[in-house]
């Protein structure tokens, strides 16, 4: 999906919470940027655990200082957000990529009973094509797991490139095949 730099690697950001007991903050995140080597062999994640759990350690250490204007967020003018939003997500390949884990799963029950299936999308309301163009495309992924199940959301612009539901589809399952898995639905 064009996100690969030059030397073969990814680079990752990764909203992780930052949120402690009686915090009452509206932004408890931040995140952590690291580059990534993708794994030849699919079936072996070891190398790539490995390196997120270095970064989230070296996170302790090493806040990402992009976040400390955070709190000012509410009372800037929206044409400087608008021009702020390449600096929060790091490099121009940079993807987002944020898993939540086992989501609570009484989320999957709206009305008391189990729904056949649950997922959450990920969204850019308000985010314009020219934001876009200004930021080098985009690559934002969004995991979690309800009860036995794992759902994935995809949101992607690639400059230059079609960009098509279908397009972005074929690469999912062609990425989802890549790891020997196979989606319920789509």
């Amino acid at each position: 999906m064009g996100r690969v730099g030059a030397d073969n690697t990814v680079d990752l950001s990764m909203p992780v919470n930052d949120r402690v007991d009686g915090d009452t903050r509206a932004n408890a995140i931040t995140d952590v940027d690291f580059a990534l080597q993708p794994p030849a062999d699919t079936t072996d994640l070891r190398g790539v655990r490995s390196d997120v759990k270095q970064a989230l350690i070296r996170r302790q250490d090493q806040p990402n200082a992009r976040w400390a204007l955070v709190p000012l967020v509410p009372l800037l003018p929206k044409w400087l957000l608008r021009r702020m939003l390449g600096v929060s997500v790091g490099s121009a390949t940079s993807v987002v990529s944020s898993n939540l884990g086992d989501v609570d799963p009484a989320i999957n029950r709206p009305d008391g009973t189990d729904a056949d299936t649950f997922f959450m999308r990920t969204l850019a309301p308000g985010l314009t094509k020219a934001t876009v163009h200004r930021l080098g495309g985009m690559l934002v992924v969004l995991s979690g797991r309800v009860g036995r199940r794992i759902f994935v959301s995809v949101l992607s612009y690639e400059l230059g490139q079609p960009n098509s539901d279908e397009l972005l589809h074929d690469a999912v399952h062609a990425t989802l095949a890549d790891f020997a898995l196979t989606p319920m639905r789509s």
